[in-house]
């Protein structure tokens, strides 16, 4: 008995053993773990310090590198995410596990239960301005804009979400968004939420008619939709351009879903939700995909440029114009369709609008797309050179002071606010600002606004231009910025300007990066 126990004994430390070294030595001797299923940069192993701050600074960053290359860290994982999606059927904080096995990104899912509250009429009125301001700048140039929204997997597939999860309210935003510019007749917007849907039950019906296995808009495992899915949103940018531009219809005109056969192909893509969970498979993705023969035989091939997530297509054609796009990743699957259509299509992975670069492509169409989880997860807004104004006297007369009060306050750096007008709405208040640069000025920065009252303290931060761009000497420009109704109540008013030091940054803890006024005497409120 005692030799049993002895032997028992031994195993467990050997097992013990074995547990702490196996790690650390394939931590030393295996090979390098990969970034891709964790969809984020692992943490570098620090440096020999060289001083005291570099010492003080080595625990963390140790600690850091050594949790994200732990031995077989990414097989423990991936065990542990199996069993929980597997057995007990639950994701974590960025991917929910739905029916059938489907995963959706957690992101997507509590935007589709309408957690958010819904759009206020000024934030409305406030994307109708900032798309028609993008089509006047352009329109000014000869060029047609167009923004359209992809929708979610969740708004397409709700039926595949887990049973316990319910929609708070009604209409989502961007049905309440879509029905407003509608509405407006603003034909720069286009929401292919119905195009997509359409597609899916048409496909339903297709399998349920001809007994015929059904084929899916979207990949379970993934956040977009797969080319079948793109195809249908294609079909309906393509019919907009060409209502937006009729002299290019028929260089537009896309191709019939009904033309030719579908292939179905396997691919290694379609399964970035199951990569983030740590998910390990063999199994590929299914996709579909137009015959060749059906698009044209000299058909232009994208090209990845190098250093960045943009690519150009080229496709020296007469009568075809050419195109600048802006976009997300849902727009990847829909480049093999698009580019057939001109003669260089230019494709710029930034979820701004980003005009930098139009005067050298001199494009008829510039196509900006938009996933709705980041269409209705924050107002848009436009660089600078589409709110210039042109005489700041006149501006600040209408707006905020008179011309003979305008001295503004000098905030840093060449960077001087003008005069401020705040109107209280029903639902929020609107602030806008007229900024004025009596130097080159990189916009590098962010806008805080504090308003306080004996018992009361909000605050918000937005960024002083969305694209980080720089202010010529002698441009004014204004800028509008939305903030709860309470705002507009409190008794001072103080603005902020802070150094920007990362997307993540935060501030409260750094006053001396702070430079700021009392702005309560200057606003005009309404």
């Amino acid at each position: 008995m005692k030799v049993v126990h002895r032997i028992y004994d031994i195993a467990t430390v050997a097992l013990f053993v074995a547990a702490i070294c196996v790690p650390v030595c394939y931590s030393v001797l295996g090979p390098a773990p990969s970034p891709t299923s964790e969809k984020r940069q692992l943490a570098v192993a620090p440096g020999v310090p060289r001083s005291y701050a570099d010492i003080e600074a080595f625990p963390r960053a140790f600690e850091a590198w050594f949790d994200d290359h732990f031995g077989l860290r990414q097989d423990l994982v991936s065990w542990h995410n199996s069993v929980r999606y597997r057995v007990l059927e639950v994701g974590d904080d960025q991917a929910v596990v739905g029916k059938d096995g489907w995963l959706f990104l957690a992101e997507s899912v509590d935007a589709w239960r309408q957690e958010a509250r819904l759009y206020t009429s000024s934030e409305l009125a406030f994307w109708a301005r900032t798309i028609a301001e993008r089509r006047d700048f352009l329109a000014e140039r000869g060029i047609a804009y167009l923004f359209f929204a992809a929708p979610a997997k969740t708004t397409i597939y709700p039926d595949y979400l887990p049973s316990r999860i319910k929609p708070v309210r009604r209409p989502r935003r961007l049905e309440q968004l879509d029905a407003f510019l509608r509405g407006a007749n603003e034909v720069a917007w286009l929401d292919t939420t119905s195009a997509v849907r359409d597609q899916r039950q048409r496909l339903e019906n297709e399998a349920t008619d001809h007994h015929v296995s059904r084929r899916l808009s979207y990949w379970p495992l993934d956040t977009h939709w797969n080319h079948l899915g793109a195809f249908a949103a294609y079909s309906a940018v393509m019919a907009r351009l060409a209502q937006l531009v009729p002299e290019h219809a028929t260089a537009l005109e896309p191709y019939s879903e009904t033309r030719g056969t579908w292939s179905e192909r396997l691919c290694e893509s379609g399964r970035d939700l199951a990569e983030m969970l740590g998910l390990a498979s063999s199994e590929q993705a299914v996709d579909y995909l137009l015959l060749p023969d059906v698009l044209p035989s000299s058909f232009p091939q994208i090209t990845q440029l190098d250093g960045s997530k943009d690519s150009v297509s080229t496709w020296e054609q007469a009568g075809l114009p050419r195109a600048y796009l802006l976009h997300d990743s849902f727009l990847q699957n829909m480049q093999a369709y698009l580019s057939a259509h001109f003669s260089a299509a230019f494709y710029r992975f930034v979820p701004e609008f980003d005009v930098s670069k139009i005067d050298a492509v001199r494009p008829r169409f510039v196509i900006q797309e938009c996933t709705e989880r980041l269409v209705v997860a924050k107002l848009p807004q436009n660089p600078i050179a589409l709110r210039l104004v042109d005489d700041p006297r006149d501006r600040a007369s209408r707006v905020a002071l008179s011309a003979s009060e305008l001295r503004g306050v000098a905030i840093r750096g060449g960077l001087t606010l003008l005069a401020g007008h705040l109107v209280p709405h029903e639902d929020d208040a609107e602030l806008e600002l007229l900024w004025h640069a009596s130097s080159d000025v990189e916009l590098e920065h962010r806008v805080r606004l504090q308003s306080r009252t004996a018992r009361r303290h909000e605050s918000v931060v937005r960024d002083l231009c969305p694209l980080r761009t720089r202010a010529k000497a002698g441009q004014t420009w204004r800028q509008t910025i939305i903030v709860d109704a309470s705002f507009a109540s409190g008794e001072h008013v103080w603005l902020s300007v802070i150094e920007s030091s990362g997307k993540n940054a935060t501030y409260e803890n750094e006053p001396a990066r702070k430079v700021g006024v009392d702005l309560t005497r200057m606003f005009r409120r309404d």
